[in-house]
């Protein structure tokens, strides 16, 4: 968040609009910084033991696009000092089993996905 806080105008006002007009907001996008190509799609959550969150569009976007990139459940738990440990699981393609990490191996993580991407610019 730019200014530190997240602005939710947007979203109630959505909530006020009929029913099947159905809308979610990402919450991240990993992209190539020269080629502009999409790296991951991310969905985040706080952490509080959940084994589920909801991911069913946010998969269809990313298996359904021609690069086919990477569907990210990421639930973090907030520290004293900002995040302290996340569960991580690839959701798109297919799914992939809960991963725990703090926050030097998830910056690593999302680093990889980085360094693998062959860039075209």
């Amino acid at each position: 968040e730019r200014w530190g806080t997240r602005d939710l105008t947007y979203s109630r006002w959505h909530r006020t609009l009929p029913d099947d007009i159905t809308y979610i907001d990402l919450d991240g996008v990993e992209y190539c910084q020269r080629c502009y190509k999409i790296l991951a799609l991310v969905e985040t959550a706080q952490d509080v033991g959940q084994e589920y969150k909801a991911t069913t569009v946010l998969r269809r976007v990313a298996e359904g696009h021609k690069d086919m990139p990477l569907g990210i459940l990421i639930l973090y738990k907030k520290g004293d000092v900002g995040l302290e440990r996340a569960r991580v699981k690839r959701v798109a393609p297919g799914f992939g089993e809960w991963v725990l990490a703090d926050a030097v191996e998830l910056g690593d993580f999302l680093i990889k996905i980085h360094r693998e991407h062959r860039c075209n610019a």
